[in-house]
Formats: C-alpha cells, sequence, structure tokens
C-alpha cells in the first residue's frame, strides 16, 4: 500500500480552516426538523455505545429501574457518564396553564382572579411525565429562548475537534448530529390576547416534546436543569420526585455541641451554589461540579418552612427548619422564593406527613402494622396487663374447668374414678365367692344356712342330727330350749339327708355359673382398662405434641434468647446484602465467628464476610463507640484498622470524641444490624467476643473439630481426634466455600496440643457434681475416652467427629476473672482453658422488616451523618452521607429472615444533641418503660444490664424505681396481688 503524503501545513492552520469551513455551512435560522427526523430511540443516552434509532418504546420494567446504589455514583452535571433518566422510557411535557397577574402579590394570594397585564411576563406552568414519576416547573418565555440558545451553541462545538478529551468523549458518543427543533418567534413575554396565550402555548408544548425526543439535547446539562432532573430524581427507593432545581444556600444552623455559634452571625456566612433535591423523608443538595451530596437533612417532628424576611435574614429568602439545622436559601426574585417554599412544604406534607407527627411516647417513628418480625412480644398486650404464660392458662388457682374448687388434675380424677369401680367390682367378686363356698360337709362346725343367718349359736351342731341337742333346721333357731319341734319325729334320716345333697347340687351349679359370670366380667373390664390405657396413652402424646407445638411458636414470637440463632440469622442476611450494610456496636470483633462449629474455615466469620460482600460492591458503614481507654480495653481502634484494610468499600466511624464532645459518662449502648435498609436486627448482643452462646451455657471448652471423609458409625473409631486440623487454626479445611486465601490467613491457636496436666481438673471437678456438658472433654483425656467421645460427638450431617470447640482464642473468656488483653491477637488465649470456666452471655435480639427497618436505618443514618460533620477527618468524600430510603417502597423486601409472623412494631430509641445532633433528647424507651409499669395488671418483670434509680429525695430523671413503687402502693390501696421481679447479671 502506498503511504499517504505527509502534510505542509500545520495543525493549528489545519483546525483553524476547518472551524471556518464549519462556521461558513452552518445555518442557525434553519432548525426545522423534517418528517423523518430522529425520534425518541428507546435506549438510555447517558451510555456510550447505546444510541439506536427506530426502537420502539417499550413498557415499564424492573431492569429499567436505577438501582439504589447509583447514589454513591454520581458524577458531576456536565459529565457525559451521569446516568439521568430509565431506560428505554420517554419522557412528555404537557402545558397545564399559563399564569399571569398584575402584581408579585397575585401570583400567592387565595383568590383565583387573573388579570391580564403588560407589567409581567406570563408563566408555564409544565407538567413532565417520566415512567411512573410525575413533577411539575415553571418557565417562562425567555427560559424557552435561553435553553434555545444554549443548545444552538452546543450543537455548534459537537462539530468543532477541539482537543480535550471530555470533548472527544463527547463527539465519540453523539456520532450523529441531528436538527434541533425550531422554536417559533413569539411575541416576548407579554401575551395579551387568549389567543396568543393558546397558540403560543400548544408552540412551546410541542418544541419541548420534540426536544425531550432527542437523547443528543436531552441528557445535557442545560435541558436537565430547565426540566428540573438529577441523578437522585429516578432512583426507585428514593420515593417520588419533588422540587429540584439550583440555589444558594448559607453555610452554618447546625446543632452541634460546642458550634453554636456557626451560622448566627452575619461575619459567618458563606453562601454557596447547590443542587437542591427535594425527597418524601429528607432534604439534600449537591455539588454541581463533582455531583457529591454535600449535606442531608430528615424530615422531623419539628419541619417547618419559613419565607419571611425577619426569619430569613435576607430580601428573598426561605428557611427550613428541623430538629438539627437551620437551613437558609437564596433566591433571585420573590415570584421565585415563594415558589419554592410552598412547594417544598406542599410536597413534604402530602408525602411525608408520617415523620411531621408527635409519635407515641415521644418517638420519631409510628406504629406498623403487619411487620414481619421476631420479637419478645405476643401483639397483644399493649398495656402489659395480659398473660403470657406459654400455656397460656388462667393463674387465678383453678384449672380452667370451672368444677374443682380445688384446683385439682381432670386426669387424675378420672383416673381415680375407674380404679374405684375396678376396687369396688372386685369386692363384689370376693362376696359371691364366699357365698357360693358351702359344699355339704362342713365339719368345722360353721352355719350352712341358706339365708346366712347369726352363726354364733352352730359351733356345736352337726349335720346328723343324731345330738338331741342340736337343731339341723333349716330356719336356723336356736334349739337350746325343750326340743318342742322334733318330739314326733321318727328318729330316721334319709330323706332329710337326700334333700340336702340336692340342695347342695343346685348350690354347686350356682356357683359354676357365677364363677363363669365373674371370670367373664373380669375379662371385660380388663379389656375396657386396657383401652382406657390405650387412649390415655394417646391423649398423652397428643398433648405432649401441642406443648411442643405452642412452645415452639412461644419461641418463635420471642425471638433471639443467646446469641447462637441471632448471629447465625445475622450471617444469613448479611450473605443476601445487594446495596448497603450498616453496623452499630458498643464493640465490634472482626474475628469473631457467626456459625459454629467452625466447619467451613473463615467462610462464616465475620471479617471474610464483609469483605466478600465488598468485593460484589456492597456497600458497608460501620459505627463503634470509642471508648475512655484507661477504663475499658476493647480496643475499638485495632477493630477500626482491622476493617478499614479488607476493601475500601469498608467505612469505620468511631464516636465521641470525649474531649471536644465533653462526653465523659455517656456510651453508645446500640447494636443494630441493617441490611439494604429492608431487613434490621436490633437488640443486646454485640458481634463481638464472649457474646456467641446457646441454652446449654457450657462452663468450659477445651476440644478441637474434625471434618472426615466417612463419617459412618463403623470408622468413628479408627479416626483419631488428635489429628485435627484446627490444632493449626480455628477451622479444618472447609467444603470450597471459602479461597484459599482464608485458609493461610488462619492464625494458629495456642493451648491445644499441649499435653500438660494441671493440678486442678476443672472438667473432673464439674463432672464430680454432674454439671460437666457432654461435649466438655478434656485434650488430656486417655485415648479410650477420646475415642469414645469421638463416637458419642459424632454429627452424620455435617461430617464432624471429635471434641468440639466452639470458642476460639479471645472468644473463650471470663471478663469477672480476667479483662481483654493483646487483642490484636485474635486466636491467642488469655486465660487457661483447663483452669478457669469461661462466662456464659444471655441476652435477646430481635428482627423486623418492612417499614420498621427503614425507620432503624434512618435513625442510624441520622448518627452516621451527624458524626460526618462534627469530626473534620471525615468530611472528606471517601466518607459519604447517607440516604434514607422512602416508606413508600418498604413493602418491597427482597429477602426475609425465615420464622418470621406479622405483627405491630413500633422503634423506640434514646438520642441527644452529642449523639444524633437534635435539638429536644427523645427518650422514648424510657417513657415506654414508665408506660408499661403504670398499666401493669399482675406482675413485673424486668432484666436489664442496669439498673438506675434513686430511693432518696434527690433529683433522678430515670423515673423507673419511682413507677414502680407508685404501682406497688397502687395495688395494696386496691388490695390486688401485684409481684415485681428484677434480674441484673453478675457484675
Amino acid at each position: 500500500m502506498l503511504r499517504q503524503q505527509e502534510p505542509t501545513t500545520s495543525t493549528l492552520h489545519l483546525v483553524a480552516a476547518d472551524m471556518t469551513e464549519i462556521m461558513e455551512k452552518l445555518d442557525t435560522r434553519e432548525l426545522d426538523i423534517g418528517d423523518g427526523e430522529e425520534v425518541y430511540d428507546g435506549q438510555d443516552g447517558n451510555i456510550s455505545g447505546q444510541r439506536g434509532s427506530g426502537t420502539p418504546v417499550l413498557p415499564i420494567r424492573f431492569d429499567s429501574r436505577i438501582p439504589f446504589s447509583a447514589v454513591y455514583k454520581t458524577t458531576g452535571f456536565k459529565e457525559p457518564a451521569a446516568r439521568v433518566f430509565l431506560t428505554a422510557i420517554p419522557i412528555t411535557a404537557k402545558i397545564l396553564e399559563v399564569e399571569r397577574f398584575a402584581s408579585a402579590q397575585d401570583r400567592f394570594s387565595i383568590t383565583n382572579q387573573r388579570s391580564v397585564s403588560k407589567k409581567l411576563p406570563a408563566v408555564f406552568r409544565i407538567e413532565l411525565r417520566h415512567g411512573n414519576f410525575t413533577w411539575i416547573v415553571k418557565r417562562k418565555e425567555k427560559h424557552f429562548m435561553e435553553l434555545h440558545r444554549e443548545l444552538r451553541t452546543y450543537k455548534t462545538l459537537l462539530r468543532i475537534p477541539l482537543p480535550t478529551r471530555a470533548h472527544t468523549e463527547r463527539r465519540q458518543t453523539v456520532r450523529h448530529t441531528r436538527q434541533m427543533p425550531s422554536l417559533p418567534r413569539g411575541g416576548g413575554d407579554e401575551l395579551v390576547r387568549e389567543e396568543q396565550v393558546s397558540s403560543r402555548r400548544r408552540q412551546l408544548e410541542d418544541y419541548l416534546n420534540k426536544l425531550l425526543k432527542m437523547p443528543m439535547y436531552r441528557n445535557y446539562h442545560a435541558t436537565m436543569e430547565f426540566i428540573d432532573v438529577s441523578q437522585l430524581s429516578f432512583i426507585h427507593d428514593l420515593g417520588p420526585k419533588g422540587l429540584e432545581g439550583m440555589v444558594h444556600k448559607r453555610s452554618g444552623g447546625h446543632r452541634i455541641p460546642g458550634l453554636n455559634c456557626c451560622g448566627h452571625s452575619k461575619m459567618c456566612y458563606r453562601w454557596s451554589k447547590r443542587w437542591l433535591v427535594v425527597k418524601d423523608s429528607c432534604l439534600l443538595y449537591i455539588k454541581p461540579d463533582s455531583g457529591a451530596i454535600s449535606f442531608v437533612l430528615l424530615v422531623d417532628k419539628e419541619f417547618s418552612v419559613k419565607m419571611d424576611s425577619k426569619d430569613t435574614e435576607t430580601k428573598h429568602g426561605v428557611r427550613v427548619d428541623s430538629l438539627s439545622r437551620n437551613l437558609v436559601l437564596k433566591f433571585s426574585s420573590y415570584r421565585h422564593a415563594r415558589w419554592w417554599g410552598q412547594a417544598i412544604d406542599e410536597f413534604v406534607r402530602k408525602y411525608g406527613s408520617a415523620f411531621l407527627q408527635d409519635h407515641r411516647f415521644g418517638s420519631f417513628a409510628q406504629e406498623a402494622d403487619n411487620i414481619l418480625a421476631k420479637c419478645g412480644h405476643n401483639g397483644d398486650d399493649e398495656d402489659g396487663g395480659d398473660d403470657d404464660d406459654v400455656d397460656g392458662g388462667d393463674d387465678s388457682g383453678h384449672d380452667g374447668d370451672g368444677d374443682d374448687e380445688d384446683g385439682g388434675d381432670d386426669d387424675v380424677d378420672g383416673v381415680m374414678i375407674v380404679v374405684m369401680m375396678v376396687v369396688v367390682m372386685m369386692k363384689m367378686v370376693v362376696m359371691m365367692m364366699l357365698m357360693g363356698g358351702h359344699d355339704g360337709g362342713d365339719g368345722d362346725g360353721g352355719d350352712d344356712d341358706v339365708d346366712g343367718g347369726d352363726d354364733g349359736d352352730d359351733s356345736g351342731h352337726d349335720d346328723d342330727g343324731g345330738d338331741d341337742n342340736d337343731d339341723d333346721d333349716v330356719d336356723g333357731v336356736d334349739d337350746s330350749g325343750p326340743d318342742v319341734d322334733d318330739s314326733g319325729h321318727d328318729g330316721d334320716d334319709d330323706d332329710d339327708d337326700d334333700d340336702d345333697d340336692d340342695d347342695d347340687g343346685v348350690m354347686i351349679v350356682v356357683m359354676m355359673v357365677m364363677m363363669v359370670m365373674i371370670v367373664v366380667v373380669m375379662v371385660m373390664m380388663m379389656m375396657l382398662m386396657m383401652v382406657m390405657i390405650v387412649v390415655l396413652m394417646m391423649v398423652m402424646i397428643v398433648v405432649i405434641m401441642v406443648v411442643m407445638m405452642v412452645v415452639m411458636m412461644m419461641m418463635m414470637l420471642m425471638g433471639y434468647v443467646n446469641g447462637k440463632t441471632y448471629m447465625e440469622d445475622v450471617a444469613n442476611a448479611l450473605e443476601e446484602a445487594e446495596e448497603e450494610i450498616f453496623i452499630t456496636d458498643w464493640w465490634l470483633s472482626p474475628e469473631i465467628f457467626l456459625k459454629r462449629p467452625v466447619v467451613e474455615g473463615n467462610h462464616w466469620r465475620l471479617d471474610s464476610i464483609l469483605k466478600r460482600k465488598a468485593l460484589k460492591g456492597v456497600r458497608i458503614f460501620v459505627m463503634l463507640y470509642k471508648e475512655v481507654e484507661l477504663a475499658l480495653g476493647i480496643n475499638s481502634e485495632y477493630s477500626k484498622r482491622t476493617l478499614l484494610q479488607l476493601h475500601p468499600n469498608i467505612k469505620v466511624m468511631r464516636h465521641p470524641d470525649h474531649v471536644s464532645s465533653s462526653v465523659y459518662l455517656w456510651a453508645h449502648h446500640e447494636k443494630i444490624v441493617v441490611i439494604d435498609q429492608s431487613v434490621a436486627f436490633v437488640g443486646g448482643i454485640d458481634l463481638a467476643y464472649g457474646r456467641w452462646d446457646d441454652q446449654e451455657h457450657r462452663l468450659t471448652d477445651i476440644g478441637s473439630v474434625t471434618r472426615t471423609l466417612n463419617t459412618s458409625a463403623e470408622n468413628v473409631g479408627e479416626a483419631s481426634p488428635t489429628t485435627a486440623a484446627s490444632s493449626n487454626g480455628p477451622g479444618p479445611a472447609h467444603n470450597g466455600k471459602s479461597s484459599g486465601a482464608e485458609a493461610t490467613e488462619q492464625p494458629k491457636l495456642k493451648g491445644y496440643g499441649k499435653n500438660k496436666r494441671t493440678r486442678f481438673s476443672i472438667r473432673k471437678h464439674l463432672q464430680k457434681h454432674g454439671l460437666a456438658p457432654a461435649d466438655s472433654v478434656s485434650s488430656i483425656d486417655s485415648s479410650e475416652e477420646k475415642a469414645e467421645s469421638a463416637a458419642d460427638l459424632q454429627a452424620d450431617v455435617i461430617g464432624l467427629m471429635g471434641n468440639t470447640r466452639f470458642w476460639h482464642g479471645k472468644d473463650y473468656c471470663n471478663f469477672v476473672y480476667k479483662d481483654w488483653i493483646q487483642l490484636d491477637k485474635p486466636f491467642d488465649d488469655f486465660i487457661d482453658r483447663h483452669t478457669t470456666p469461661r462466662m456464659p452471655w444471655h441476652d435477646i435480639a430481635s428482627v423486623v422488616h418492612g417499614k420498621a427497618a427503614r425507620d432503624v436505618a434512618r435513625h442510624f443514618i441520622q448518627r452516621w451523618n451527624f458524626t460526618k460533620i462534627m469530626k473534620p477527618k471525615y468530611r472528606s468524600l471517601s466518607y459519604p452521607y447517607l440516604l434514607p430510603k422512602s416508606h413508600s417502597t418498604a413493602h418491597e423486601t427482597k429477602y426475609q429472615v425465615p420464622g418470621c409472623i406479622p405483627t405491630k412494631v413500633q422503634v423506640l430509641r434514646s438520642a441527644s444533641d452529642w449523639s444524633a445532633g437534635i435539638k429536644y433528647h427523645e427518650e422514648s424507651i424510657h417513657n415506654a418503660y414508665v408506660h408499661v409499669i403504670e398499666n401493669s395488671q399482675h406482675y413485673i418483670y424486668i432484666e436489664n444490664q442496669f439498673f438506675i434509680s434513686c430511693a432518696e429525695a434527690k433529683l433522678v430523671y430515670n423515673r423507673i424505681g419511682d413507677a414502680i413503687a407508685q404501682r406497688i402502693i397502687k395495688a395494696f390501696r386496691l388490695a390486688e396481688r401485684q409481684t415485681c421481679l428484677s434480674c441484673a447479671p453478675l457484675a
């Protein structure tokens, strides 16, 4: 191929010649669009290489939504890569009306009468639609003219090959420049006749619709500013679209302890240009040059909009007040200021009215119905007066049937009746046997009288009638007197003997018949008893099953008691996170295992889970309590440093700074985990050492974990527990769910594999008293004991054998005996497992979904944003402001924790100026405690880590003790039975 000849002129001359040729050929007066010109192409014009023509407009699909994660990827308004609009969704505009007034004050008067005047220009009220979003903008004739001129300039610049990277990228994105729609000349801003108004209205509406069909011009920043849209306008989870636009905001106004002077003096004022966005639950503004969110103001019960000059201290201003800040905005005209003030107030009151009310107990959150949750309340007794016993029976002393005054058991009564019937029938059988026991030859002088008369006088009688003094009469009359009746007897007794033999035969037959009947009756009774026993056993089985089901349901209602099930559900929820994870704890240990025993390596270790999700793009925000190091040894600095090293998507804050905020005696004691602002775990369990426990509350843990390939019973004895892989780490080789790098990162456990004997064996001591659990087997036992324990503890499901170890390194603790040390060495024991028992941990937690989870996330967001403002080190763009999701999409839950039931939920909290930056202290938890105590009916049970009250005549803001005393006094006066139980942990 022939090589092209090198140009002889300079590059600068070529560019100049090209620009001259373009400008000569460009005719800006002929800008009409033809019939075959470009229409909306059905593609998102913000993505390079996606533009085409002829693509039909598609209906709204789920995949056309802008994900919530886009709030962390905002760019400058003039950047071509900024995504603003929904994919394949057109934008339509309709001019609803034209406003014309005689004076500026008439624009906002209540009257509907409008007068025509040339003094003020007409204002076009435009309704725009994009998918499910609808909003209103107001523009004048001059705004249309300014937009048109700027778009013409933009089109011209696109045809000029300027040597800049941004311009080159934009030229490559827009490969074919189309002619703009024409803007017909009008009579200016002054429209007098109705015919002129109607005609101009149709012209401008047609012009705007044609313009919005062209991605080349629709995605230009001037067009987006004209129709009041930004990168946050159409994010589904942010709720409906409100008013947006460029404003000037005044600095200061924050409620920061020690810095309240800022913004209250004119010498501190500084005005900045920002893009303001109004949402249903918050206001925020963005820096136009970088696209970064520079402030978020949450809507609360103190939210108000003021437009008087004495309130705003500026000529044309609007002041927005809340519990956290006084925000002052400045506008160019009175009309503009009034329009913004009224639009903000109307929008928030329409869509965010729930945040403007003062809810029960003074809480920031309202009560929500049908919330999927696991909690310790059955959802019925709001006043704390109903009986919450597991059996659901009446506790008044009766057995529930209303018949037995002694409160006995009906089943026991039924059994006693059957037994009594059997005894009576046995007595009858014995009596019949005794009655039929005469054999006709009684030689003991007994009475054989049929009538069963008295035998006291028959001791000397015989049956042969030989004795003259004996009377053998049947009537059994005493014959001690003269024998008057026998004087005529011939002395021959043969006939009498024959009669007696006949009577004896009859009696024998009767006795045999009676014996047969007795046997039949006894057999029938035995069969009946067997049937009754079978029925009773079946009833008992049914009762046991019902009780088990009730207990299981009650356990589901109670939520999480102890850390085992809580941490397992937290781990599963973290795995389902797609956008955000919020965590705040009093103490957090990155190396804690959330699922135990450890059979999958580091897969379920907290830091491994967070790193895995961060690599997938999930944003993780962690807030830790910054402790007083001289008083506490939780080393939050190590936790922060460890988490920050995992991935840039993980951000960690510590709060408060004790010196600058003068906070020494107060602490953040919240334990919260929020997933995508849709699932929230709240309770008293930190993700920290010593918190994992189950219902067995084991005191010892001196075992190991071995994973076997063959878990059959005959191979158990062949495997040796001493070959456990966990002797070199917290867990053996996993089943492929975690990478090899994770397996090599496991620190080596100390204290295991050493064949040492101590003078005192905690295992033997506990076993002596019957307190040692089945899996608490010492590592110094004989090989026979190890093999036997391995066979007993084998888990066929997960392939485990050996002596299970649940607590690794610092997780095996007893803070009463010794506080934590060297937390930077997480898998090194700091107490001797063979001599010191661990301290069990008992606490509760709950999980909520939907709107309640949104409220929990809102509380975390308020704390995070306040800490970002207060601490200078977090004011950089690497620590972003957090945005609350709208309650309108709270029902769209992607993940649901198993075992939850619908219930009524209200989120309560304790917040103040130093913790959340709010104007008034919120003590809704305290108020709820007092309310429940005052309205209790039978008993009060309190189990808490701390119990602060005062019985003296001193000023104590905690009214728990006073409420309990008043309730007991009330019960005494009303002669009611009232019981109060208080349980506090070992300190």
